[in-house]
């Protein structure tokens, strides 16, 4: 009787939890069908002229019953726009008596880097370091700075103040 009491308590709980697993397999399916949907409705958007942009609403047919869309369109003006270039003109590495700022501009030289990760002084900084490291989902590129730098939302990227991830 203990053992039939036990089976029926433990054929509870892996029947719980396989209803619990069908039920989020169900959103996660969702959740990527809907994203699926919203970045193809994006691109469409892409191809038009923005001044025939207007709000707009509707669903993905007959295909997709579940999912529908809604577009609003507004102005959006960056006030603030000189002010962030003056900030970063004055601020930039080629304004700065900064030790790290002197050595990455003399680095450089004649080159014009898109990014940050391309400069010979950053990568040099981070050869040491197993590629794989960059992959950590805690991480996720060697561009996300704050992901390592406990301090670098402050502009200071000293190797006394590094504590990676797992």
């Amino acid at each position: 009787m203990v053992a039939m009491a036990i089976i029926a308590i433990a054929l509870v709980a892996v029947l719980g939890s396989q209803s619990q697993s069908v039920s989020l397999a169900s959103e996660a399916k969702f959740g990527t069908v809907a994203a699926f949907l919203a970045q193809s409705k994006m691109a469409e958007m892409e191809f038009l002229d923005p001044d025939d942009l207007t709000p707009d609403a509707g669903d993905f047919g007959e295909d997709f019953p579940d999912y529908r869309w809604d577009m609003q369109v507004s102005d959006v003006t960056l006030v603030e726009s000189e002010n962030i270039s003056d900030y970063l003109t004055t601020n930039g590495a080629e304004n700065s008596s900064a030790e790290q700022s002197v050595k990455i501009m003399r680095c450089l030289g004649d080159q014009v880097p898109i990014r940050i990760t391309n400069i010979p002084y950053i990568r040099k900084k981070h050869h040491e370091l197993d590629p794989a490291v960059f992959k950590r989902e805690s991480i996720g590129s060697l561009a996300n700075c704050t992901a390592c730098h406990i301090t670098a939302e402050k502009g200071i990227y000293d190797d006394d103040a590094v504590k990676i991830p797992n």
